[in-house]
């Protein structure tokens, strides 16, 4: 991720917290291995969100919005939206941020790679990067005057 990108993280809630060892262990004994760079930023954010719009560019959809990232613990925790989704589970998928729209991303549990479940247009699911690295540092922040 961008260091002006992570310069505008917020938290997504006044209850969010970083996650501590425990809870990230707690989450991978539920749901598997997280990728290493999603659980650098849980244990140092927790859940979060950007002070500014913020975009993931070059994706087959075009740029797209980013919300909020997901963290080991409610609120906005990857276990509790696991099963909203059969899409994503059906394809061994885990979600671990969304959009303003209700639309998931999602990092394959096989290699890393981060998918895409478009529910507002009903255009499905879409692999958009080839890993979580890849992902973070196509995020950009929209400068706003």
């Amino acid at each position: 991720m961008h260091p002006e990108v992570e310069s505008s993280i917020i938290p997504a809630t006044s209850k969010n917290t970083p996650n501590s060892p425990e809870e990230l262990q707690s989450l991978e004994k539920l749901i598997g291995p997280v990728p290493a760079p999603l659980k650098k930023l849980m244990s140092n954010y927790g859940s979060f969100a950007f002070s500014k719009p913020a975009f993931v560019i070059g994706t087959p959809f075009g740029d797209l919005p980013l919300f909020v990232f997901y963290s080991a613990t409610d609120p906005y925790g990857i276990a509790a939206g696991i099963e909203d989704f059969d899409e994503l589970e059906e394809n061994n998928l885990v979600p671990f941020t969304d959009d303003v729209f209700n639309d998931r991303y999602a990092y394959s549990k096989q290699d890393q790679s981060v998918w895409f479940l478009d529910t507002t247009y009903e255009l499905g699911l879409q692999k958009i990067s080839p890993g979580i690295e890849t992902f973070l540092n196509s995020i950009r922040i929209q400068e706003t005057e």
